[in-house]
């Protein structure tokens, strides 16, 4: 059965959506339409994704095609039904936004059925065709891993350099995390204010769905996208082995190249992370101390 939300709808409207949908639906709370998915996400109850959003007359046709562009591009899995008059200069915003279907608000039930059925189906098969899971395994990113003994030696310079690089030459299809999680400041180096940061996205609904994932990282303007470190030390205390394996994993089977940038030493995240690279980068400084801490790191890891 298709999961369908529904936002900025009156009461008439609401009761019609249920009967449509034999009353599987998830009604968002009235007020302004959720310009980001995360933040459309985040007004969900259960966490759960849905197949299908309705957007109904009340909303703004700025803020809800704003919002259907957004979501074609970052959760093409969802499929975004409009109630609104049917003008011609709508009809055509709508199409270029991914919206799927455009309904005349006082339609019956029968026709909000239909919609909704088509809407569900075109998402199934996007789908099915992102992210069949038979063939999951065989599109997994190389992870990429920078570790030091010491700190001080630019692991996080080599990491934002390396990943920019890759960037240019994978554009959109690489992605950095931060995994020195009390003192990170990757974000810091790509001048970038996250929104969200390593704990809220190893938390809840992204660590669940790919999809919800991406709305959760914070983009570069070169086009890479990152997981910066967290707000305190407190909060990546937060941060265990499991999920930074899940997230990984998770990373790799969306993008080309996962860039991972670690605390000095070898914490449990580090672990972790030298754990799951396909690639692994040592960095020293050329004195001594270094040198040796580095022969040691390198024993132990054999």
């Amino acid at each position: 059965m298709s999961r369908v939300v529904l936002a900025a709808a009156g009461e008439d409207l609401v009761l019609r959506i249920k009967e449509a949908t034999d009353g599987d639906v998830a009604v968002l709370p009235p007020g302004r339409l959720p310009g980001d998915p995360s933040r459309l996400f985040e007004q969900l109850v259960d966490g759960e994704m849905p197949d299908v959003l309705v957007i109904g007359p009340q909303a703004q046709p700025a803020e809800a095609l704003s919002l259907a562009a957004r979501l074609d591009v970052q959760c093409p899995g969802i499929s975004v039904v409009l109630l609104a008059d049917p003008v011609p200069e709508l009809w055509q915003a709508a199409m270029r936004s991914g919206i799927r279907d455009l309904v005349p608000p006082g339609v019956d039930v029968a026709a909000l059925r239909g919609a909704i059925d088509r809407a569900a189906a075109a998402a199934t098969g996007r789908r099915r065709v992102l992210r069949p899971v038979s063939e999951t395994a065989r599109y997994t990113g190389r992870v990429i891993t920078v570790a030091s003994p010491k700190g001080g030696v630019g692991k996080t310079t080599v990491s934002t350099n390396l990943a920019i690089g890759l960037t240019k030459a994978a554009p959109q299809s690489t992605v950095l995390v931060d995994l020195d999680v009390q003192f990170g400041d990757v974000a810091s180096a790509l001048g970038l204010v996250p929104e969200y940061g390593l704990p809220d996205v190893v938390h809840g609904p992204p660590s669940e769905d790919t999809m919800v994932l991406k709305t959760f990282l914070t983009q570069h303007p070169s086009g890479l996208y990152a997981v910066c470190g967290a707000e305190s030390p407190a909060a990546g205390d937060t941060v265990t082995t499991e999920d930074v394996t899940r997230l990984l994993a998770s990373l790799a089977r969306e993008f080309r190249y996962v860039v991972v940038d670690t605390a000095p030493g070898l914490s449990e995240q580090t672990l972790a992370a030298l754990d799951r690279a396909t690639d692994v980068v040592m960095l020293t400084s050329m004195d001594v101390p270094g040198v040796r801490g580095l022969r040691k790191e390198l024993d132990v890891l054999r």
